[in-house]
């Protein structure tokens, strides 16, 4: 089975990202933060989805240090574009390593779908 490590600080769309997850046959771990996420080994993992903005460490500089130390996993930033709805921060989050973007909001199939294509089931 393959794992997924989502992080998200929206507590209400990462239960039901995690539920769609796992309905599709992944296995999920989930982190409220960039910190929080680090506390996992990114070796055990085969995707990370992770949101952009978050208190703590964002989206942005957690892919940039799990490249560091994990460069083979995929990744997928999401984001609504913040309390600005500035939405360059998913090209940003291609240019420091993300394997594929997704603005928010998007429908779960879309999400399985890029999932699919990166890593399988």
């Amino acid at each position: 089975m393959k794992r997924i490590l989502l992080v998200e600080d929206d507590e209400d769309l990462c239960m039901q990202l995690g539920k769609s997850l796992r309905k599709a046959g992944y296995e999920v771990k989930i982190a409220e933060d960039g910190y929080a996420a680090l506390k996992f080994n990114p070796g055990d993992f085969d995707l990370l989805i992770t949101d952009i903005y978050m208190p703590g460490l964002g989206g942005l500089e957690l892919i940039m240090e799990l490249r560091e130390t994990c460069p083979d996993l995929k990744s997928i930033a999401i984001s609504g574009g913040g309390m600005y709805k500035n939405m360059d921060v998913l090209k940003k989050a291609d240019t420091v390593g993300a394997s594929q973007v997704l603005e928010k909001p998007f429908v779960d199939a879309d999400l399985i779908e890029s999932i699919n294509r990166l890593i399988g089931q």
